[in-house]
C-alpha cells in the first residue's frame, strides 16, 4: 500500500489481535512516541462489540479519546465504521444475532459522529460491506470468519484505504531556499514532497502580508520571481507562500508567509506565522 503514496515510505501495523478500546486509548500515545508517522489508520470497536459486557458509550468515549491524543501529535487520522460480524442478511452466524447487529451499528454511529465532530475523514466499512452487490458475490463473499474479512474483504479495505489517503490534502512546506537576487531574477526552492501523487506546486504571491493574493504554478520544486526595477521602487518586499498539489487537485492547507527582501542582495526568509 505505502509503495502507492510515498517515497522511501513505511507501513506499521500496531493491531494487536482481540484489542478493545480501552486497550488501545491506553497504549496509543507510547505508539505515537516510538513511530514518526505523518498518518494513522484507526479501524477500532469490533472486539468491544463482541464482548457485550462493554458500555457502548465507553467505547464511543475511548475512540473519541484516542482521536484527541492523534490531533495533538499533528497526525493525520482516518477512522472506520466497524465491518458487519459473519452473519448473513437473516441474522444467521455468530455475530448475525440481533444484539451483536445493534452494538454494531451503535458504535459504528458514534464513530461516525467523531469522526464528523472533529472533521476527520471516514470510510464507512459497515455499509460498504452490507451493500456489496450480489452480482459480484455479495456481503459473504468480503467475510472469512466471526469477525474477519477475507482476502477479498481485506483487498477491498486496502483499496478504500489508499483511496482516502490520495484524498487528503498533501503535506505542508515549511522551509525553502532563497537564491540571492540576481539582477532582475529572485529564485526559491524547497524539497520536493515525498508524496508520490503530488504534481505541482501553487505559489501566491503579493507585495503585502494582507494581500498574497496573485497565483502562479510550478511543476519544478522552484520558482524564479522576475522583479523589475520599477517594483522595487515601489515595494520593499515581496510575500509568499509555497502549496503542494496533487494530482486530485487537492491543495496543501497551510504555508507560512515567507518574505524576500527586494533591495538586498543577500537576505534570510523569515517566517510570519
Amino acid at each position: 500500500m505505502q509503495d502507492q503514496l510515498y517515497i522511501n515510505s513505511e507501513l506499521v501495523n500496531e493491531g494487536i489481535s482481540g484489542s478493545i478500546t480501552s486497550e488501545g486509548l491506553e497504549r496509543i500515545e507510547s505508539v505515537l512516541r516510538d513511530h514518526k508517522g505523518k498518518y494513522i489508520l484507526v479501524h477500532y470497536g469490533a472486539n468491544d462489540m463482541a464482548q457485550t459486557d462493554i458500555p457502548l458509550d465507553s467505547v464511543k468515549e475511548n475512540i473519541k479519546k484516542m482521536m484527541e491524543i492523534v490531533l495533538n501529535f499533528k497526525l493525520k487520522p482516518i477512522l472506520t465504521t466497524l465491518i458487519p460480524g459473519n452473519g448473513d442478511r437473516n441474522g444467521n452466524g455468530r455475530y448475525g444475532g440481533a444484539k451483536y447487529v445493534y452494538r454494531s451499528e451503535m458504535i459504528s454511529e458514534g464513530i461516525r459522529d467523531i469522526a464528523s465532530s472533529k472533521n476527520i475523514p471516514i470510510i464507512d466499512f459497515q455499509q460498504i460491506f452490507k451493500n456489496y452487490p450480489d452480482s459480484d458475490g455479495g456481503y459473504m463473499s468480503l467475510m472469512s470468519r466471526e469477525l474477519h474479512p477475507s482476502e477479498k474483504g481485506y483487498q477491498l479495505m486496502a483499496e478504500k484505504w489508499i483511496d482516502t489517503l490520495l484524498d487528503y490534502p498533501p503535506i505542508n512546506i515549511s522551509e525553502l531556499l532563497h537564491t540571492p537576487n540576481i539582477g532582475l531574477r529572485s529564485s526559491i526552492q524547497w524539497a520536493n514532497s515525498p508524496e508520490l501523487d503530488v504534481v505541482k506546486y501553487k505559489i501566491s504571491y503579493g507585495f503585502s502580508a494582507n494581500a498574497i493574493n496573485r497565483v502562479v504554478y510550478s511543476n519544478l520544486s522552484s520558482y524564479t520571481f522576475i522583479i523589475t526595477p520599477m517594483l522595487k521602487s515601489i515595494y520593499n518586499k515581496l510575500f509568499f507562500r509555497v502549496y503542494p498539489v496533487d494530482n486530485r487537485d487537492n491543495v496543501s492547507t497551510y504555508s507560512p508567509i515567507f518574505v524576500i527582501n527586494l533591495n538586498k542582495n543577500k537576505n534570510k526568509n523569515n517566517f510570519f506565522r
